[in-house]
């Protein structure tokens, strides 16, 4: 068990020296390397000392390259000095004037890397937290899809978008004004694009043949056409295919 003594050994700090640095942003690295100056000068009652790279490790346990970027650091802001003799001996000494320090910027630069990954990170959080904007517009897209869109059969906004490539489709757009319902126009477009009847012209004539002969049809006709499926549904069944009146077959084929 630790049991220091101030017998032992002490570093006479001024209390405004604390208060100074108490202030000041600096990095942990950057202030374990200014404790170890303390050490070495004030520690011995001494204003400057020698101190060698390896004395700098043994104290912080840090390796020299990240010694050598907080002493830099140190440096740069003021708060050390470093001076470097013909033999090149190193001698660091703490500056006291602590009106002359330079204190780090609130603007941190940081580098592309971490740009890049907090960026990264923040687009998920956003994606997570619902922020007042991002509910005010999902309750705009709802209430949009209520309004008009939720009776086509569309139930996002992005499927609606999607859903408007069937007015460059010529084929589509006369297959939807010949059908009697016109609900659900956006499921209906869904079912057109699986069977890929916008590509086959003489499908589209046949779809077109059958439609008008089963509008003639007592079925159709009934109570306003509320027994006609919806055309999303007809298309689904290939409902063109199934088996229709001759006589009104060939009335129209003729």
């Amino acid at each position: 068990m630790a049991n220091p003594q101030i017998e032992n050994g002490h570093v006479d700090i001024a209390n405004e020296i604390i208060e100074a640095l108490a202030k000041i942003r600096i990095s942990g690295e950057e202030m374990q390397c200014l404790w170890v100056i303390f050490r070495k000068t004030y520690g011995w009652h001494k204003k400057e000392d020698i101190i060698a790279l390896s004395q700098f490790c043994e104290y912080t346990r840090m390796k020299k390259s990240n010694i050598c970027r907080s002493l830099s650091k140190l440096l740069s802001k003021k708060i050390i000095a470093i001076i470097k003799n013909d033999n090149g001996i190193t001698t660091y000494r703490f500056n006291k004037d602590y009106d002359s320090w330079k204190p780090l910027s609130k603007k941190i630069t940081l580098s592309k890397v971490i740009k890049g990954g907090l960026k990264k990170d923040n687009e998920s959080l956003s994606l997570l937290r619902h922020t007042k904007e991002t509910i005010q517009k999902k309750t705009i897209q709802k209430v949009q899809l209520r309004s008009t869109d939720l009776r086509n059969g569309y139930k996002t906004v992005k499927q609606r978008l999607k859903s408007t490539e069937y007015y460059n489709c010529p084929y589509f757009k006369q297959f939807w004004e010949l059908y009697p319902k016109k609900t659900g126009k956006g499921k209906a477009w869904e079912e057109w694009e699986k069977i890929t009847v916008k590509k086959d012209e003489n499908l589209v004539s046949t779809m077109q043949k059958v439609l008008n002969i089963l509008k003639e049809t007592d079925q159709w006709k009934k109570e306003k056409g509320q027994f006609i499926p919806l055309p999303a549904t007809w298309l689904h069944q290939r409902r063109w295919e199934d088996e229709i009146d001759t006589e009104r077959k060939s009335k129209w084929d003729s």
